[in-house]
């Protein structure tokens, strides 16, 4: 509550933050620590901050000359703060956050609090042009979705773009998007390269290494040339395995993974106007296990009865064409994204069976050792073992067009048309003892083995599911910048999208309650503006305010009506006809004030800006406790208001800070009370409730220092620190909501401090670097084996946990050619 009367206080303190920045401006002092004649400066460059260029609204264009809110991080910058993958880029990135709603460590991906853990992606991923995002499958929130962005190896730059992009970037952008640009390759020249390795160690865990090569050369002059990159690492683990029957210690650091990246790009000019860049990414990483954690044990320990692997693999084909015309550009992509993801789940300890053991409700005569033996059909599997396949397949083409804008032009534009075709399957078998686990039912309910058949086929195969999904979406976009002034400038942006939705999904085995297959199809048709306003008050100042719409894609429900261990939760909701079998899509409108200043003669930049986003018609799911599905519904809305800046300077030659400070005040702003309990059927008041927080920080915070220094004649050494830090926030409802869980609701605050030292001699770069430098073990999400016993109502005491990785410790070599 403190918190929350602050906020109004912060919102003026950060909106007075970006008058003050005006004024810093306008006189233009220098910056800290230089020297008070201008002739003593000595080479100037080296007391300004280097210029960022970026492409987020599709054009290239100076990062302080765009107005919006755009965080990016350039290959150099990416290596000295030793960011690796998206959740190292979250945590120096006011405003994204990534989270991790389940005990399989795969994490959601939240933009100023817009986030979801089912339906379409909120948030917008690109590798270049090409959109990777997956959609969470109904019923099956992060599990059935994995992680499809890519490994940081021969990237350009990451940009982070804050806030909706629905004009630009369409359908699953309604938060932001994170765009990966790769490096481009030459047509001039002569072969060049980096040649990379890199040691490293956990604390308490087994080593890791990695090597990677980068060759760039023209194959032509001024015609072709290409860009090749291989990587590879093997990561080790840091968690030990022990029985869950002994408690004896069966394998040591089981949460290894291996990671292979390989990207072939081959750049044609065959006139002056034509470039064509066939492009090939790849992507394959396997984990040997999760590092969830027994609580029971403690940290770093794990009793599952079986290892719960992950593969995930993908591949990009893509082909770009540009076309300089004498008043515009043009540019056409056409790309293709296959994917696939197998994983393993231990279920031993989420079945109904098990639920009964863990309660000591096992009927006389009981053959509890049967539960404990690997299936007689699937050698040396544990007592229940779900096997999934997750598999995308996506095929995206756009034609753009771009005005080429001379200084004195005052029209600017942009127009294109978007086709897309994205399918996506999942597919679920559980392996488990039916006989065994179904006689417990009969054994407390009754029955005489009407739950299992002998007979049936499919035998220790308790549970199918196959489900394919399509949607296909068409757009017409367009964003025009006019100059009403020299300095002020108003845009205007539309999309228009028509987007088609359909599935068909089959179940089977006695957890589904038999054999049942499911159809359905929708289609919609968003509309996305854009409005914006921007002020260039000076070379070095800019003021801008967006009002912009964003939006993801609705879908269809499987019907659950017909599913027999599904009716009791369906009644407790209001009926059989409770359940919408098609869902719409849900949409934002944000608010944003903004500036972006260019201070003390280049040796400072400071940026910031004030956002308001209503969030309506949220597609959440309902829970279905007793028989473990869901479905999704529009209900509810939210808002998310805050601020996000971001100072750098350049102290001195030698030393550059960096700040970064974001607040986000994200909840729902409408409650949605479920009929079931106005009806009397059940306990659950809310489905949704006013006043509770969206899965988010209130509030993220970033600081880093370098300095560097001339080390005699052996070359140029730097050394670095980066602290970032997020604040604890709640993950599910409060009391009264579906889900409510007050001893697994809490995500601990993040503390984290990074060093880097390096030194550049030559050709060669060395560098020794630590990762969690203070071993901060904080435990960052707490699960139970499952929330609610079907026969007792009570969750379960076995808990779960994930913790922030412990520290590592490692070198690397570069050598650039």
């Amino acid at each position: 509550m403190r918190t929350t009367r602050r906020a109004p206080a912060l919102l003026a303190l950060a909106a007075g933050a970006l008058c003050v920045s005006s004024a810093w401006a306008q006189s233009a002092p220098q910056a800290p620590g230089a020297a008070a004649s201008q002739a003593d400066r000595g080479n100037d460059d080296l007391n300004k901050l280097d210029t960022v260029v970026v492409t987020s609204q599709r054009r290239e264009q100076v990062i302080s000359k765009v107005p919006m809110s755009v965080a990016a991080m350039n290959a150099v910058a990416l290596e000295k703060q030793s960011v690796r993958d998206l959740t190292d880029i979250s945590r120096a990135t006011p405003g994204l956050t990534l989270s991790s709603p389940d005990p399989s460590g795969e994490s959601n991906i939240s933009i100023r609090g817009i986030s979801s853990l089912v339906g379409a992606a909120t948030t917008g991923i690109y590798i270049d042009d090409v959109p990777v995002q997956i959609a969470n499958i109904e019923g099956c929130p992060i599990l059935c979705a994995g992680d499809p962005t890519p490994k940081l190896f021969d990237l350009d730059r990451v940009e982070v773009l804050r806030g909706p992009q629905g004009t630009l970037y369409g359908s699953s952008s309604e938060g932001g998007a994170v765009r990966f640009i790769t490096a481009a390759p030459k047509l001039r020249g002569e072969l060049t390269g980096l040649a990379h390795t890199e040691v490293a160690g956990w604390q308490g865990g087994a080593p890791s290494a990695e090597a990677g090569v980068v060759l760039d050369a023209p194959l032509a002059t001024d015609l072709a040339g290409f860009r090749l990159s291989l990587w590879q690492r093997h990561e080790g683990g840091y968690v030990d395995a022990y029985s869950p029957t002994t408690g004896d210690l069966v394998k040591r650091n089981v949460n290894a993974s291996n990671s292979r990246v390989a990207r072939l790009a081959v750049k044609f000019t065959p006139t002056d106007e034509l470039t064509l860049t066939p492009s090939y990414y790849y992507q394959d990483v396997k984990r040997a296990d999760r590092a969830t954690y027994a609580e029971s044990l403690g940290l770093d320990k794990t009793n599952a009865n079986i290892a719960q692997p992950n593969h995930d693999r993908f591949g990009i084909a893509a082909l770009t064409a540009d076309y300089d015309f004498n008043a515009f550009n043009l540019k056409g992509i056409v790309s293709h994204l296959k994917r696939t993801e197998d994983r393993t789940d231990d279920y031993s300890n989420f079945g109904e069976g098990r639920e009964i053991l863990n309660q000591l409700m096992v009927p006389a005569g009981f053959p509890i050792a049967a539960l404990d033996q690997p299936l007689p059909t699937k050698k040396g599997m544990g007592t229940a073992n779900s096997l999934t396949r997750n598999t995308q397949n996506t095929w995206t083409e756009e034609i753009r067009l771009t005005s080429k804008d001379s200084k004195e032009a005052r029209l600017s534009w942009i127009a294109g048309a978007y086709f897309q075709v994205a399918r996506q399957g999942f597919a679920e078998y559980i392996y488990e003892n039916v006989a065994a686990v179904s006689s417990v039912y009969d054994a407390l309910w009754g029955g005489g083995g009407s739950l299992y058949d002998p007979n049936d086929p499919l035998g220790n195969v308790s549970y199918t599911e196959d489900d394919h999904y399509k949607t296909t979406e068409q757009a017409l976009y367009g964003e025009a910048s006019y100059k009403l002034m020299p300095s002020l400038t108003a845009s205007l942006g539309l999309r228009l999208t028509r987007i088609t939705n359909s599935f068909d999904s089959t179940l089977g085995g006695w957890w589904s309650g038999g054999p049942a297959r499911y159809t359905g199809s929708g289609q919609e048709h968003p509309v996305t503006p854009k409005v914006g306003l921007s002020y260039q008050a000076t070379q070095d100042s800019l003021y801008y305010a967006t009002v912009s719409k964003g939006f993801r894609s609705g879908g269809v429900n499987a019907s659950l009506a017909t599913n027999p261990t599904c009716q009791t939760d369906l009644n407790n909701l209001g009926g059989t006809n409770v359940e919408p079998l098609l869902y719409k899509s849900d949409s934002v409108w944000s608010y944003e004030l903004g500036s972006k200043q260019t201070l003390a003669d280049g040796a400072a930049q400071l940026s910031g800006s004030l956002y308001l986003i209503r969030w309506s018609n949220v597609q959440t799911q309902v829970e279905l406790p007793t028989c473990g599905f869901g479905y999704i519904a529009n209900m509810g809305a939210a808002t998310s208001k805050g601020f996000d800046m971001e100072l750098q300077v350049k102290a001195s030659k030698a030393l550059t800070l960096s700040a970064s400070l974001g607040y986000d005040k994200a909840e729902y702003s409408q409650s949605v009370t479920n009929a079931g309990f106005t009806l009397g059927l059940s306990p659950v008041q809310y489905l949704v409730k006013s006043g509770d927080a969206l899965p988010t920080p209130r509030w993220t915070a970033a600081l880093g220092a370098e300095y560097g220094w001339q080390l005699g004649s052996v070359g140029a050494a730097f050394v670095r620190a980066d602290y970032q830090f997020a604040s604890g926030y709640a993950r599910i409802g409060s009391e009264g909501t579906q889900g409510y869980d007050p001893d697994t609701r809490m995500v601990n605050a993040l503390h984290l401090l990074n060093l880097r030292a390096g030194l550049k001699s030559g050709a060669w770069d060395y560098s020794l670097y630590v990762k969690n430098a203070l071993n901060t073990r904080t435990e960052m999400s707490r699960f139970h084996s499952f929330s609610q016993s079907a026969i007792t109502g009570q969750p379960s005491q076995l808990y779960y946990g994930t913790a922030l990785a412990p520290r590592m410790v490692g070198a690397s070599v570069n050598y650039r050619f």
